[in-house]
């Protein structure tokens, strides 16, 4: 798997980000943040999110992300609730705390199956019983992933991978987020479809977005 391609490609494109995603709004105007008080944010980029969040609400959050060119970006943005720190996504979280929503922006589709339900039992064991779980991915209706003029090779992990593009990529449908969902001890409280324009992107993305909670009766494998 072409790890340091897909690393690479990360890199250039969340750097071209603007501003806070329609995603990060919809948390703010719809009152989502309004009753939590820690957040944890993966792979948070240069947190232009996270930053936008804080500025609107009381939340507090910690962004993790593991390239350190990005960090060093986003070390401009940290203030008193916002805290950014290197960690790798596919390792057990150690924080020493639980948090009331974890916030996932454009990561989950950078991973095989395996990995993904990897990443979410992760999740599941550092956020509070009932706790908030937000998060974005590619779906596979996206125009990079379906239109055969793009040259792809199919790894035996289960990824696909764009050579013109440099990247792996796991888009998932609608019907595979619930199966992963409910597989990693999450309950939907809502999930849709959006279009728009990521960072320098030619052709406007098609995401699968997700608002869920997290069961307080599934077992917690500390």
């Amino acid at each position: 798997m072409p790890i340091n391609k897909t690393n690479i490609a990360y890199s250039a494109t969340i750097r071209a980000a603007k501003g806070p995603s329609q995603i990060a709004q919809k948390l703010v105007s719809e009152n989502y943040l309004q009753n939590l008080r820690q957040m944890l944010s993966l792979a948070c980029g240069i947190a232009l999110d996270e930053a936008y969040m804080v500025d609107h609400s009381d939340i507090s959050i910690l962004g993790i992300d593991f390239d350190e060119d990005i960090l060093a970006d986003a070390k401009a943005n940290e203030s008193e609730r916002l805290v950014i720190m290197k960690h790798d996504v596919t390792h057990r979280f150690a924080f020493k705390k639980l948090f009331d929503c974890v916030y996932s922006r454009n990561l989950l589709h950078y991973f095989n199956h395996d990995q993904q339900r990897l990443i979410l039992s992760n999740i599941f064991n550092t956020i509070l019983p009932h706790g908030l779980f937000v998060f974005q991915l590619k779906a596979k209706s996206d125009f990079y992933y379906t239109d055969q003029g793009i040259e792809r090779v199919q790894l035996s992990n289960g990824m696909l991978y764009f050579p013109s593009m440099g990247y792996s990529r796991n888009h998932l449908n609608e019907s595979e987020v619930e199966e992963l969902l409910k597989a990693t001890g999450f309950i939907i409280e809502d999930i849709y479809i959006t279009t728009e324009y990521l960072y320098n992107d030619s052709h406007k993305s098609t995401l699968i977005n997700c608002f869920a909670r997290s069961s307080a009766f599934s077992p917690r494998l500390f």
